[in-house]
């Protein structure tokens, strides 16, 4: 028999059971490959054309995904359960961008600029992403945070609406970011194939 939502709505158990199989192959599909990820070209597209809050949580996912990216490289897994219940389940221990930049900077993978750096842009994402009224970069505290990130001046685009420079220093930093957390990670694959077997 169906049971009854709280919203009062019914849904039967073999509906949920069903989607069991979608929902796994979502969950797979949110972990870009990265090597997708170091062709930037169809990020800075969608980044261009949409919202400002679609802009922040893009630019934000792009930059967290380098970060497990380095995880996934500096550890060996015995298998994907044991990799999910480090890196990537719901309560595992570096699951979040704030304890992957944590852990990088413990490790001195990191500087502690680049921590910092991080930080803001994980406190600017969370803002769009949990805040239920209408906010852009525009917003008097959002503008203030972005515009205290550092300029890139090699990062424009001449059909994007003014004023953006809040935006575009926002997009510009992770992009950025990005870049340099690819390098440490090629650093560390490097490190570990020039390695003597242990």
């Amino acid at each position: 028999m169906a049971k009854k939502s709280p919203g009062g709505s019914t849904q039967s158990p073999k509906v949920l059971k069903s989607s069991n199989g979608a929902r796994k192959q979502l969950s797979a599909r949110s972990r870009t490959d990265i090597k997708s990820l170091d062709d930037s070209e169809a990020f800075t597209q969608e980044l261009q054309g949409g919202s400002d809050r679609a802009a922040a949580l893009i630019a934000a996912s792009f930059l967290d995904t380098y970060l497990l990216s380095i995880f996934e490289a500096l550890f060996y897994f015995r298998n994907e359960q044991d990799r999910k219940k480090l890196l990537s389940d719901a309560n595992a221990p570096v699951s979040s961008m704030s304890a992957r930049a944590r852990l990088a900077f413990a490790m001195e993978i990191i500087d502690e600029q680049t921590f910092e750096l991080i930080e803001t842009i994980r406190y600017v994402r969370n803002a769009f992403a949990h805040s239920v009224t209408h906010m852009n970069f525009q917003t008097a505290e959002v503008h203030k945070i972005c515009m205290a990130l550092p300029r890139t001046p090699d990062l424009t685009w001449p059909d994007q609406p003014l004023p953006v420079e809040a935006r575009m220093r926002y997009i510009g930093s992770c992009l950025v970011l990005s870049k340099a957390l690819s390098k440490a990670r090629a650093d560390i694959i490097a490190q570990q194939s020039e390695a003597p077997p242990g």
